[in-house]
């Protein structure tokens, strides 16, 4: 069985933007103002801040994408010096978000293995071949 576990946003407390999710969106900030795209003046912001809190080596391969485990240093060093605003700039773009605390599903549900063969490629029928179970 599979099991599929919503979670109502507003229960979450203490949540901020996921550090691997952090260096991916600061290295297309870079790559955008490199190849001379509009960078806005909050993405200049979160540009100083990365300069100010990464060493010069860091700050380069979050720039030039060294590997996906300098991205995630990157983010892990710069949230600490993020704002509330800026940290929902990272989850609004599409950084996961990590939560503190116990999160409580609103609902729960089942799916056979065996019915999955019925779902459409799109989803669009999970809820009638899945289970409520909570």
């Amino acid at each position: 069985f599979g099991y599929l576990f919503v979670i109502n946003g507003n229960d979450l407390k203490d949540i901020e933007p996921d550090e691997d999710g952090v260096g991916e969106i600061m290295n297309k900030i870079l790559s955008n103002q490199t190849s001379g795209f509009p960078v806005s003046d909050f993405e200049k912001n979160l540009i100083s801040i990365a300069q100010r809190v990464l060493t010069p080596l860091q700050f380069k391969k979050l720039k030039d994408y060294g590997d996906y485990g300098d991205l995630a240093m990157a983010g892990k060093k710069m949230i600490p010096a993020l704002t509330d605003a800026q940290k929902f700039y990272f989850i609004d773009k599409g950084a996961h978000i990590a939560h503190t605390g116990i999160i409580k599903p609103s609902e729960a549900w089942k799916i056979d293995f065996n019915k999955i063969k019925n779902l459409k490629r799109n989803g669009s029928t999970f809820f009638k071949v899945a289970e409520r179970i909570k």
